[in-house]
């Protein structure tokens, strides 16, 4: 939860910079971190699934500096990636497991499907990748064509960037809420929730 607090604090910040795009990839992190939180409040075992995606990213990682290693020409380099694949080896034998989570499968599971396909998925490719969509927020164009580009900070949209923070960071509370069983908190947030959708509705 604390990480959900810091990069919604961050958010705000660059938002408030005209750094759009970063702000809302840090909104993308906020989003990212309530599906972790709704799995620790919905799924039983969950951490051990944490465990395990975290041993597959630094076995993953172990496994690709090792392949490097042993195509070096340099002996040293040849003598660390069989170090390397014997720790791998032994990492094996010892029964760690090593299975990724899949963001869309978790978001399901935790009844946030809606957040992953409305807010994380728009977030991800207009913000968060170098697609075509988040970079053509940095192109001035006139009758279609490229005039010129934009390094400055930008105005356009720092209320809907701002409104989903707000929403991402209120999803990693409501989970927070029922891991600690706090109804009373519950409950006013519940309120604070109804009148950011009324507001959102008086800026469209």
């Amino acid at each position: 939860f604390a990480r959900a607090v810091q990069s919604f604090e961050a958010s705000v910040i660059l938002a408030e910079r005209g750094m759009l795009a970063d702000a809302r990839t840090l909104s993308r992190s906020v989003v990212e971190t309530s599906f972790f939180l709704g799995g620790l409040a919905r799924i039983s075992g969950f951490h051990e699934q944490m465990a395990a995606d975290s041993n597959k990213h630094y076995y993953g990682m172990a496994d690709g500096l090792s392949r490097m290693l042993r195509e070096s020409n340099g002996s040293e380099e040849r003598k660390d990636a069989e170090a390397l694949k014997d720790l791998l080896h032994d990492v094996k034998a010892k029964g760690y497991r090593t299975q990724q989570i899949n963001m869309r499968e978790l978001a399901k599971k935790v009844g946030m499907e809606k957040l992953y396909q409305v807010v994380y998925r728009q977030l991800s490719g207009d913000a968060a990748h170098p697609s075509i969509t988040s970079i053509e927020k940095h192109f001035a164009r006139n009758d279609g064509a490229v005039e010129k580009l934009i390094f400055s900070p930008q105005r356009d949209g720092i209320e809907e960037a701002l409104s989903v923070s707000i929403a991402a960071v209120m999803f990693a509370m409501e989970a927070v809420c029922e891991i600690f069983k706090l109804d009373e908190t519950a409950a006013v947030l519940k309120s604070i929730t109804k009148s950011h959708v009324q507001l959102k509705e008086q800026l469209k």
